[in-house]
């Protein structure tokens, strides 16, 4: 196994030369009780260390009937909702069934949460602003130990439970990061895959971790993107497209100031915000999503900012620029893969999660 060393970051971010290399994660859309448990033995058996699983309610199957099944599958992986949010589901709900999942699995779950997209959207209800995450989070925290806490006015207590689980907070704006380096004890960092933008990233984080008090090096950091890794470069290209229009049209979306748009993009890439389709999320294929970012001519730039694709090879180059600034993992959604288990098996090889079957 290729992570057993939790990496320290010197004072400048970069990691030291001794210490292994960066964690690896994919996420999906729990789309069949088969899918789940497959994925989740493979994701195992090639070394992942972190499985996530979408909470996307009109798209998939419930995201905690998932986790269960994986859980009882699996014997090391990381679990969690990846990731859920404080709006289609109460945050006391979210903290019980979290603290269930990481009882079933004997410790190995974790929370992901953000303000939410397509499982809020297609319920039609708002994603809960940037500014809540700052008192959700510790909200979270403390009811998943067992405390006693305040809650719309009343006083809530799930009593049996014992552990506060990690919580990660999904986070893409200088605001986000920098709540999330205030409360979080790891973040998926949702800016792309640019090294410039991480980098730059990291630093709201660490401001917001100063500011409390906190010791930033202490924070996991994850960066997300998407994947698709194929022999065939161009395939694998090709079937992350949707995935790329889908993390940018929420990534993206905002003031363009905060989002890092290259000039003369911004007004292609509004209108890919607007025109966005929730219910065309992450699916697998051409969709009209994929249509749109093509005629507004952003899918080059789409695909470089957001994805990890092409050959092993090609997205071990990437991954590796991205492990130089001394990130503690990745975090990629396979979850528009036309061909998933071949993605989790070659996105292994690609970044070196284990032992590889002959």
């Amino acid at each position: 196994m290729c992570h057993q060393q939790r990496r320290v970051r010197t004072s400048t971010g970069t990691r030291r030369e001794e210490e292994t290399m960066a964690k690896s994660g994919l996420l999906f859309f729990p789309r069949t009780a088969e899918t789940v448990v497959t994925a989740a033995r493979q994701m195992e058996s090639l070394g992942y260390d972190l499985l996530g699983l979408a909470d996307t309610p009109a798209l998939a199957l419930d995201v905690y009937v998932g986790l269960t099944l994986a859980a009882l599958n699996t014997s090391r992986i990381l679990l969690g909702p990846c990731v859920t949010n404080p709006v289609s589901r109460h945050p006391t709900v979210t903290a019980s069934a979290v603290a269930s999942i990481d009882t079933i699995s004997g410790g190995r779950a974790y929370l992901g949460i953000s303000g939410g997209y397509s499982g809020v959207h297609n319920l039609g209800l708002r994603a809960a602003s940037t500014t809540s995450m700052r008192h959700v989070v510790p909200l979270l925290r403390d009811l998943m130990a067992g405390k006693a806490v305040a809650v719309d006015g009343g006083t809530v207590q799930i009593a049996w439970a014992r552990r506060p689980v990690p919580i990660f907070l999904a986070a893409s704006g200088p605001k986000g990061l920098f709540i999330a380096g205030q409360v979080a004890d790891a973040v998926f960092v949702n800016v792309g895959l640019l090294p410039d933008l991480v980098a730059e990233a990291v630093g709201h984080i660490r401001r917001g971790a100063e500011a409390s008090g906190r010791d930033w090096r202490q924070i996991e950091i994850w960066v997300m993107g998407v994947a698709s890794c194929a022999e065939d470069a161009h395939q694998a290209i090709e079937e992350v497209k949707g995935a790329a229009v889908g993390i940018a049209s929420y990534v993206l979306s905002g003031n363009p100031r905060d989002k890092a748009i290259p000039r003369g993009m911004e007004e292609a890439v509004a209108r890919m915000c607007r025109g966005y389709s929730t219910r065309q999320h992450l699916q697998p294929g051409t969709n009209p999503n994929v249509v749109l970012a093509e005629e507004l001519g952003l899918m080059d730039y789409l695909l470089e900012r957001f994805a990890l694709a092409g050959s092993p090879e090609d997205c071990r180059k990437k991954a590796q620029a991205l492990e130089a600034l001394g990130i503690d993992g990745f975090l990629f959604s396979v979850s528009a893969s036309p061909d998933l288990y071949r993605d989790i098996r070659m996105l292994a090889r690609a970044l070196g999660t284990g032992e590889q079957p002959s």
